[in-house]
């Protein structure tokens, strides 16, 4: 304990001082590629086609990812096999994750036990039941109860399925109290364990209590989108009814387990679907219909090679032998002659099966008029009919003897439980406060170091401030005092050119009116006198241009396809030159100046109710 309690600390120290981005980054990729993980083993209860290309995505990394991250990837893949009933695939999947685990691996027990469930599935009791002891004894050893648990659902579940009902109830039950004493159990394994619970209640005909729990868990499984656990609940939940003639409930539910099991490869629980609702039909007196059910289950049973096909046969050739329809009793014998494996189907079944089976069989024989052969098959029912009184005088010793040992284990897993606890706590405890000191210490030194700097760095930056203040506040002074400077200037430069150009003016038109008589001489002078005025209006526009640099672009804004004449006019108006000035200036009546102004404010989109010059000047 102490060398690990040392071991964390130095852990704790080097993933300190290596730094916290790069192992942030590491934990963040961690997380992702987790939630991949967590997405397809979900698709797998809801969607299986899109289950399977999620799972084909996560197989891309195999090679660059640790081998135990890898494990859980064929982990999901085995699952997917088992729930869709590939159990020979789901087997070489199982195997293939365990192999990647490290020996005393957490995760080997959860790995373990879903093989176990393959084996249950294929009714290899004995194989399963090995493998269930050994995942128990790795919880016990690693004090995982949550593990235990599951692991002793799993045991009932081999149980039910050997018809040893009482010891069934009572693992799940101590099943069921484990899971919800141990903290932070998932609400699915808690609910998956009544769903077996219903199972068995519903086995031993207490139909109440069965309909019970699974309308308590129906919801749930429907709202965590465990479609595939919700369908198969949905079908039970109609045999329940069917069990008590309920039969318009039994159709419904029946109806819809089927519809939902459709999305599922699972071809077993279809045929078992397949098979209630014939039951159903024959119940509601649809007997042709509930025969021609009876043969497609039948049928597809054989198949897909069902465990289950001796049922599925028994139950076909009842309906025959009730009805007496012996030419289809005929044809079921002649495809059961053609059934090569059916003894190693009789071996697969439990005496009570191969009871039923036996009997119905020599009715069916008798039906057809082979008395001789349905003699042989009666012989052999009355023989299965002692073994299993037999065989139930055992299971019920069996259970007496499962219930003591089942108490002893209990006690002693009790105990190692709490030890193993008691040194993980302590193990974990000592981690803990040597990685809060170390922590501690290192955070104090950083904290000390950075408050040093940022008080070195605002003493620099107080000092940095003030002198960027100041040179800040003499620039903007010079800025300021040279603006208006260069804007007295100019506008006094623009006015005195105003008042020379409208002198100019005056001037030209004088002289103009003199020489009126003369064309050559007027022609000659008026191109004189118009080079000369142009001259001096470039020089006022130039600098109107410079005191107000943006104020052609404004006044673009407002309106498209003003003309130069039109831009100059507008200059005008900003100058603050009169209606006199300008017609002056442009050498057209006052009439034709106030004509251009109310035509630029259409252009302008200005209303009448605006003041043109105090809009202009407004810019």
């Amino acid at each position: 304990m102490k060398n690990t309690g040392f071991f964390i600390f130095i852990l704790s120290l080097f993933f300190l001082s290596i730094g916290y981005d790069s192992l942030a980054q590491g934990l963040d990729d961690a997380a992702i590629y987790k939630q991949k993980q967590e997405k397809a083993y979900k698709l797998i209860f809801s969607d299986p086609p899109r289950a399977r290309k999620e799972i084909a995505i996560l197989f891309k990394d195999e090679g660059k990812i640790p081998d135990t991250v890898m494990a859980m990837n064929w982990n999901t893949l085995a699952v997917y096999y088992g729930v869709n009933n590939f159990l020979d695939s789901a087997h070489l999947a199982f195997d293939k994750a365990i192999a990647l685990l490290p020996e005393g691996h957490h995760r080997k027990m959860a790995l373990i036990n879903n093989k176990a469930i393959i084996y249950r599935k294929e009714k290899k009791f004995k194989e399963g039941i090995k493998l269930l002891d050994e995942a128990e004894k790795f919880a016990i050893q690693y004090g995982d109860s949550l593990m235990l648990g599951i692991i002793t659902g799993e045991k009932a579940s081999y149980f039910s399925a050997q018809n040893m009902y009482s010891s069934a109830a009572n693992l799940l039950l101590k099943s069921i109290a484990i899971l919800e004493k141990t903290p932070g159990t998932s609400e699915v394994n808690l609910y998956k364990e009544k769903q077996k619970l219903a199972n068995l209640y519903f086995k031993l005909g207490e139909y109440a209590a069965s309909e019970k729990l699974y309308k308590q868990i129906l919801p749930f499984f429907k709202k965590q989108k465990q479609l595939d656990t919700y369908y198969i609940s949905v079908v039970n939940l109609g045999d329940v009814y069917l069990h008590q003639n309920r039969l318009a409930e039994a159709k419904q539910q029946l109806d819809e387990g089927l519809a939902g099991l459709m999305s599922f490869p699972n071809k077993e629980m279809q045929i078992h679907a397949l098979e209630r609702i014939a039951s159903l039909e024959y119940l509601q007196g649809n007997t042709a219909a509930s025969i021609s059910r009876y043969r497609q289950v039948f049928q597809s049973a054989k198949q897909i090679e069902s465990a289950r096909l001796i049922y599925y046969l028994t139950e076909y050739a009842d309906v025959l032998v009730q009805q007496k329809k012996e030419e289809e009793a005929q044809s079921l014998l002649s495809e059961v002659g053609q059934t090569s494996n059916l003894e190693a189907y009789l071996n697969l079944s439990n005496t009570e099966e191969k009871f039923r089976y036996h009997k119905v069989m020599g009715d069916v024989y008798a039906l057809v008029g082979q008395h001789e052969l349905g003699t042989k098959y009666f012989q052999k029912a009355l023989l299965l009919r002692d073994s299993l009184q037999k065989e139930s005088d055992i299971i019920e010793a069996r259970n007496i003897q499962n219930k003591y040992q089942s108490e002893l284990r209990e006690k002693e897993n009790q105990i190692l439980l709490q030890q193993n606890q008691l040194q993980r706590l302590f193990i974990f405890l000592i981690g803990v406060v040597m990685l809060l000191f170390s922590s501690f210490l290192i955070w104090k030194w950083y904290i000390n170091k950075v408050k040093v700097r940022i008080k070195s760095l605002q003493v620099e930056a107080l000092a940095n401030e003030k002198v960027l203040l100041n040179q800040k506040l003499t620039t903007e002074k010079e800025l300021v005092h040279l603006k208006e400077k260069i804007i007295n200037e100019h506008r006094n430069d623009l006015m005195i050119k105003n008042i020379e150009n409208i002198r100019l003016n005056q001037q030209l038109t004088d002289l103009l009116q003199k020489i009126e008589q003369d064309e050559v001489v007027k022609g000659t002078n008026k191109h004189i006198l118009s080079k000369t005025e142009q001259e001096h209006w470039d020089d006022i526009i130039l600098k109107f241009k410079q005191l107000n640099p943006d104020f052609i672009q404004k006044i673009q804004q407002f309106g498209d396809n003003l003309s130069k004449g039109d831009l100059e006019f507008c200059s005008m108006a900003r100058m603050n030159m009169s209606n006199k000035d300008i017609a002056r200036m442009l050498n057209i009546s006052l009439e034709s100046v106030r004509t251009k102004k109310y035509r630029l404010m259409k252009k302008l989109n200005i209303p009448e109710s605006q003041d043109f010059y105090n809009w202009i000047l407004s810019l």
